[in-house]
């Protein structure tokens, strides 16, 4: 009896997670966008059959996989498809070779994962559409982003320790391409877009400041930024 019980709330458990915790209908339209638009890009690279065409239009559809992977979509077929698609479009660590041929197969391999993504969004999206809870928008993700930028910064300023400091800025860093590479797939981010490319700067200004005093400067206004971002961001 005790056992049962048990499983039965687990059960309940499990159910109510699935229920509270959930892609959106825009998030899961986001991605079949960008799938379409992987599908777009990597049919052009096709079709002009030049190396260095393919090799950039992998480049661009890396981008695209990436912001998706980045998302972490509740959605498992779309982080998986994601994933391999991402690997597909990864011209510098990739198992192939660089030669026309391995590209080609690269391009007809992400485009199969684009197309994969998108069925999978569009079937998620189906088997969702009369549940309620509490869903999950690409926006979340670019606000969370500029938290944990904001985070990198408060503990490089806190450490008093140029050392640490350098290395929560190249953090920072890495963490503001990521949400401007995000921000490039969603409609209506051209704000935060912009407040990315001045907290960055800072950033880098900083690492190339001489002493505390100057490095404390351009962290805060980078801080100051990525504070915007957190309160302007309104993309879909």
């Amino acid at each position: 009896m005790i056992l049962v019980f048990f499983l039965d709330q687990a059960t309940s458990f499990a159910q109510t997670t699935q229920v509270e915790h959930a892609d959106s209908p825009q998030t899961l339209e986001w991605v079949e966008r960008q799938s379409m638009r992987i599908d777009s890009l990597l049919n052009d690279a096709l079709l002009g059959s030049e190396p260095i065409e393919i090799f950039l239009k992998l480049t661009d559809c890396y981008l695209v996989f990436d912001a998706i992977s980045m998302a972490g979509l509740y959605c498992t077929d779309v982080r998986a498809a994601a994933e391999a698609g991402r690997q597909y479009c990864d011209v510098i660590n990739f198992r192939l070779e660089k030669d026309l041929n391995s590209k080609v197969q690269r391009v007809v391999g992400a485009r199969k994962q684009a197309i994969r993504m998108k069925e999978a969004a569009k079937a998620c999206r189906e088997s969702m559409a009369t549940s309620a809870g509490k869903f999950f928008t690409p926006n979340d993700l670019i606000i969370q982003e500029a938290q944990m930028a904001e985070s990198f910064l408060l503990d490089g300023l806190a450490s008093e320790n140029i050392h640490i400091m350098s290395q929560k800025l190249e953090w920072t860093i890495r963490t503001l391409h990521d949400l401007e590479h995000l921000a490039e797939t969603l409609s209506g981010c051209e704000p935060p877009l912009e407040i990315v490319k001045s907290a960055v700067i800072n950033c880098q200004k900083a690492l190339a400041a001489p002493n505390w005093m100057e490095i404390n400067r351009h962290v805060n206004a980078a801080l100051s930024a990525v504070r915007e971002i957190q309160q302007s961001a309104k993309c879909e």
